[in-house]
């Protein structure tokens, strides 16, 4: 029976691993009596999937495979079909390499980036398997964007109300790149000359999830709320205000920036002033892109490089990504000791804020 199985990475508790890295490990079985397979293998995955069901019930899908290994562990003899593994502690080093193509670690409602190592007792009828989940990270350095990330950005909406004056409402932020860590400085001007009342301003930052096949057109968005903050409003008119505050950046993977053809993430500060009586509320919504590498770090050697270790900069801790939603991996298989269904990823986290 097998009592217990582990995956190590060797001075890597964390599992946190980075595109173009080399991942050493060690897998380790524990058996308190002798174990008849047809093999022991260790197999390293990583993939990402969508899946959806629209309004009339048709169902999309669609995988990318970007990492796919086997090593077999130990194998019969020839002309054998089996093979008995000894009671005790067995281990098994290994490494491999995570490719530049990788994307971000993601878990969502209708999709996920994953990656794992397995170790698979293989048997004539249903194998069991141990599978443990490892964070991969491209790092977004935001100093080496194709667009001025250092600009503010501003927007504006005229809500025109039935049998009244308009509202006007603009908001700006000082910049559109920004960290986990970070906190994002908003500032709404609004001018109400209606005779409707505004009951509040809800200022939220939004991660919005968009799956799409690449054999159909269909696509499917998620948004989720990280973090909202909320204004309350004096009833006025014909007056303007400005507001200010701040939205702080949980801990989140950077903007996808087009790494993976069916799922992209990007962000946006949605600005919301809710109407009193029947009327639809106000929106301004601004784009911003959460990287890895801060706006203006400065670099050592004068290269933007990807690596933290290479700017002036205090390094980031790593939190679980919370607002993601664990999902437990799908198989076939019987799984061991399976601890490991509620992993999140995590991400670096800065101690910077924006003033």
């Amino acid at each position: 029976m097998v009592k217990t199985c582990g995956i190590e990475f060797i001075e890597n508790p964390q599992k946190i691993c980075f595109v173009g890295q080399k991942v050493f490990g060690r897998a380790i079985v524990l058996l308190d009596e002798p174990k008849t397979v047809k093999k022991l293998k260790l197999q390293i995955y990583g993939c990402a999937h969508v899946s959806w069901e629209d309004s009339s019930k048709d169902s999309y899908s669609d995988s990318i495979v970007y990492m796919d290994s086997e090593t077999i562990l130990m194998e019969p003899n020839v002309n054998e079909t089996e093979l008995t593994i000894g009671a005790g502690r067995h281990t098994f080093d290994f490494q491999f390499d995570i490719p530049e193509n990788c994307p971000s670690s993601y878990e969502g409602w209708h999709g996920h980036i994953r990656y794992l190592v397995r170790i698979i007792f293989v048997r004539p009828i249903i194998n069991q398997t141990k599978a443990v989940h490892f964070t991969v990270m491209n790092p977004l350095n935001l100093n080496n964007s194709d667009i001025n990330l250092s600009l503010p950005v501003k927007d504006e909406v005229k809500k025109s109300l039935w049998f009244s004056k308009p509202i006007f409402m603009s908001t700006f932020i000082p910049k559109t790149g920004f960290v986990p860590g970070e906190r994002i400085p908003v500032e709404i001007d609004v001018m109400n000359t209606s005779s409707t009342h505004i009951k509040e301003l809800v200022v939220s930052l939004v991660l919005t999830a968009i799956h799409q096949t690449r054999t159909s057109i269909s696509t499917e968005t998620d948004s989720k709320i990280l973090t909202s903050v909320v204004i309350p409003q004096q009833e006025f008119k014909s007056k303007e205000s400005t507001y200010k505050t701040f939205l702080e950046i949980p801990p989140t993977l950077p903007s996808s920036q087009n790494l993976c053809e069916i799922l992209t993430v990007k962000y946006f500060v949605h600005v919301t002033a809710k109407l009193k009586g029947m009327h639809l509320n106000a929106h301004v919504v601004l784009p911003c892109v959460i990287g890895s590498i801060p706006l203006g770090a400065v670099s050592r050697d004068g290269i933007h490089s990807n690596r933290f270790e290479d700017y002036e900069i205090e390094l980031p801790t790593y939190e679980e990504a919370a607002f993601m939603t664990a999902l437990k991996p799908t198989s076939g298989d019987e799984m061991i000791n399976d601890d490991d269904k509620n992993f999140l990823p995590l991400v670096p986290t800065f101690k910077v804020r924006s003033s």
